[in-house]
């Protein structure tokens, strides 16, 4: 429930308090856990808005992933970050797990509701993994996912 209340939060509408949000709901459990959490590129996010629901979709793409590292990974790390490249914003999770083989696992419940919330946002999902290598799970929102965005920049 305090997701939901949190999404509905215009004051915090920007890829900057996604990724707080992230680090805040799991510091806890990942700490326990002996698993650290890093988030790359954090600052230079702070001036990109999200619609209510590109957040609210991307905030559970990303929940899901980091319960998927915890859960079948045994990472030691998880690493967040976010890219913006003329029209494209990239966000990958990362872990430093034992992986798996791709062409061995059929997708769940989990990772298609990713894919399909992320085509929802006019993005997909791209799931990159191995064998004692970790996984990669990046939103890449192709061009005139931007302008969906409302990509502000302050100058």
């Amino acid at each position: 429930m305090s997701d939901i209340v949190w999404v509905v939060n215009p004051s915090r509408d920007s890829l900057h308090d996604l990724i707080l949000r992230l680090k805040d709901n799991y510091s806890d459990l990942l700490n326990s856990m002996g698993i650290s959490f890093r988030a790359k590129n954090l600052e230079k996010l702070k001036d990109v808005k999200l619609p209510m629901d590109v957040k609210t979709k991307s905030l559970f793409n990303f929940k899901e992933a980091v319960n998927n590292s915890i859960k079948h990974s045994s990472c030691k790390q998880i690493t967040l970050e976010s890219n913006l490249r003329n029209d494209v914003l990239e966000i990958s999770l990362s872990d430093d797990g034992n992986g798996f083989d791709e062409s061995l696992i059929s997708k769940g419940n989990g990772l298609k509701n990713m894919e399909n919330r992320a085509a929802q946002i006019k993005g997909r999902i791209k799931i990159k993994s191995s064998a004692n290598a970790g996984t990669s799970i990046r939103f890449i929102g192709k061009s005139g996912t931007t302008s969906k965005l409302k990509v502000l920049f302050k100058k």
